[in-house]
């Protein structure tokens, strides 16, 4: 992941407790834990990376304030450049189950519509 927050200009001047390329990974997991907080999410983080030895020492999880400056550093080009980089339909027309007719299948975060059953909205 250093690789997009480097393209996008994300260099950092000094080391920083919060350095972009770990709050690449934070802004990751806010979606993966979405009913957390900010804290809660940067200590499950730094778990994870801490039994994958990614992660040595000890350290305290900073406030809520201190993450949400980082995030902001961080801004929204690294986290667009990381997805247009890996985001690509899983499934091919030949693939069962990924295509409705002519169209992809897509799951869309839990939204459901409700729409009246008639011809034209069959069509």
């Amino acid at each position: 992941m250093r690789f997009f927050y480097l393209r996008c200009d994300r260099k950092e001047e000094r080391r920083r407790l919060l350095p972009a390329c770990l709050m690449v990974y934070f802004v990751t997991s806010l979606a993966l834990f979405s009913g957390s907080g900010y804290r809660e999410v940067m200590q499950k983080l730094s778990e994870g990376l801490r039994q994958l030895r990614a992660w040595v020492g000890h350290w305290n999880v900073p406030t809520g304030a201190a993450l949400t400056i980082a995030r902001q550093r961080l801004g929204a080009e690294p986290l667009r450049a990381l997805f247009d980089a890996v985001a690509r339909p899983m499934g091919t027309p030949k693939t069962r189950g990924a295509c409705y007719r002519h169209w992809r299948v897509c799951a869309l975060d839990g939204t459901v519509l409700d729409i009246p059953d008639s011809e034209e909205n069959d069509k």
